[in-house]
């Protein structure tokens, strides 16, 4: 029996994948600058938080195991095949990278990083893996996260996820680690605001706690990013971790404004956000799809126009996604039948 969805939760979800492709094309001048630091200092931050607030923590060690078998296939096993198709179209476009042992290193170091943007070590420059970091990030953040909880008493999951958050920072500005390791550690808090979201009443004076929440977020993100020539806001795959923990709470504030607002839409405009809230259902399907949209870079890039690229590319990238899950359902549908006969 499928789990009954929060409606207001696919709705967040929804909002802030699209924001996420926003936010990666705009970042020109005063006006995509600014916009792109207000995506970013909560994009990210928001989907950490949902995902544990979603998610239930296990009881015992055999269910820790069962749970961290179940993520690796939900999480891991998607980002390989989106790095093992990037490489497919690669070596398809230039065969000659078959039989080139340094391209196979570069890979190799790529995968083995897992970093979303280039990391240097030893020397060596390692291309950057893109989006998938997230999902190797979400994979060992949430099941540490959850070793934790099997491990320790509740009232010390804060002060744990602030200690490993702080070694977590430390790695970022010293050495990244394999796998987006550092960022898996400093993503902590999070996890832990999303484990204490689950006890909180987001319906209970909506509109009077967005507006709140929009003050705090507002306030915090100009003290972190005062000038738009200088990107100074939370960006986790950058490890920039400015004016800590102070672009944290800007985080929290922004998906606490985002959650707020999800639920007045919910609420008051429920048919109209369905279709919001069924692409946050299938977020991961779509963030993978936007993961592989450099191969139709060309129909959605328009030169000298951030902004019309970006509606553009969020327009293909949602098309691409519809055509997809349709693809996805029919295979469903002809299994489940085959099963049944």
């Amino acid at each position: 029996m499928e789990k009954r969805r929060i409606e207001w939760v696919d709705c967040a979800k929804g909002i802030v994948i699209i924001l996420v492709i926003i936010g990666h094309t705009v970042n020109n001048g005063k006006y995509g600058s600014n916009l792109r630091g207000m995506i970013f200092s909560f994009h990210m931050p928001l989907l950490f938080i949902l995902s544990c607030m979603t998610f239930k923590c296990s009881e015992n060690v055999e269910q820790y195991k069962e749970k961290t078998i179940r993520a690796f296939k939900h999480l891991v096993t998607p980002a390989i095949c989106v790095f093992g198709l990037e490489i497919i179209i690669e070596c398809s476009r230039n065969i000659n990278l078959l039989f080139d042992l340094n391209y196979w290193k570069q890979e190799a170091y790529c995968l083995l990083f897992a970093s979303g943007v280039e990391v240097e070590f030893n020397g060596f420059k390692v291309r950057g893996i893109g989006i998938p970091w997230f999902f190797f990030a979400l994979f060992i953040g949430r099941i540490i996260f959850d070793y934790l909880h099997l491990n320790f008493e509740e009232k010390q999951l804060g002060i744990l996820s602030a200690i490993i958050c702080t070694i977590g920072i430390f790695f970022g500005n010293t050495q990244w680690l394999p796998f987006s390791l550092d960022i898996a550690l400093a993503i902590m808090p999070f996890f832990y605001c999303g484990y204490k979201l689950k006890k909180v009443d987001v319906k209970h004076w909506a509109l009077k706690k967005l507006f709140i929440w929009s003050i705090v977020w507002i306030s915090t993100l100009y003290i972190t990013f005062p000038d738009y020539n200088n990107w100074t806001y939370l960006e986790l795959a950058m490890r920039r971790y400015n004016l800590f923990p102070i672009c944290y709470l800007t985080a929290v504030a922004g998906t606490m404004m985002v959650i707020e607002f999800s639920v007045l839409m919910c609420n008051k405009l429920n048919k109209i956000v369905k279709p919001i809230m069924y692409v946050g259902k299938n977020s991961l399907y779509l963030l993978c799809i936007h993961a592989m949209e450099y191969n139709w870079y060309k129909i959605w890039y328009i030169e000298n126009h951030q902004f019309y690229s970006a509606i553009k590319r969020t327009i293909v990238d949602l098309l691409i996604f519809i055509v997809f899950m349709c693809v996805r359902n029919i295979i469903n549908k002809k299994v489940r039948k085959d099963v049944s006969l």
